[in-house]
């Protein structure tokens, strides 16, 4: 949100523009920039104080409105995981850079910048099926999520053999 406020004989003019928009703002008013479309503005202020003696100056504004693009490469989801298990995610924006990706599977929870690439060590938790939910969060706080279900099978396979009485296999 933008703000002007005059407390003297000063005039000022704030516009922020783009190839589409054109606003001018008023003396204590404010726009927010949730409300704007995507793309880049100028942000141009006027300052005239109470000599006539002028002061510009603009700065250039980039709004982002798209969420992260997020590409899991492992695992896959419907998969069964055992032991130590690789998380890999890449998550890239085209207007901004990512801020961080996470993931959290029964409480666990790890936070990487850009790419997750995680061992995840899956012996701790009870086997059954579980959400691996991962996260990828960009810089103007944009945000992409989805969920794999996954199942954890760490207990060992149990074998049994039965040998006849009379020693006899047919």
């Amino acid at each position: 949100t933008l703000f002007i406020q005059d407390s003297t004989n000063t005039t000022a003019e704030l516009a922020l523009t783009n190839t589409t928009f054109n606003r001018t703002l008023e003396f204590n008013s404010s726009i927010n920039a949730s409300n704007l479309s995507q793309g880049n503005y100028t942000l141009e202020a006027n300052i005239t104080d109470s000599a006539g003696n002028l002061r510009s100056n603009s700065i250039d504004i980039k709004v982002d409105q798209s969420p992260p693009n997020l590409t899991i490469l492992k695992p896959e989801n419907q998969t069964t995981l055992t032991g130590d298990t690789n998380i890999e995610v890449i998550a890239t924006d085209r207007e901004t850079s990512v801020n961080s990706v996470d993931f959290t599977l029964k409480g666990l929870v790890s936070r990487r910048n850009g790419t997750l690439n995680k061992t995840l060590n899956t012996r701790p938790l009870a086997d059954g099926n579980y959400t691996l939910d991962i996260t990828a969060l960009d810089k103007a706080a944009n945000t992409n999520s989805t969920q794999l279900t996954v199942r954890l099978d760490n207990a060992p396979s149990i074998a049994s053999t039965t040998i006849p009485r009379d020693g006899n296999i047919s």
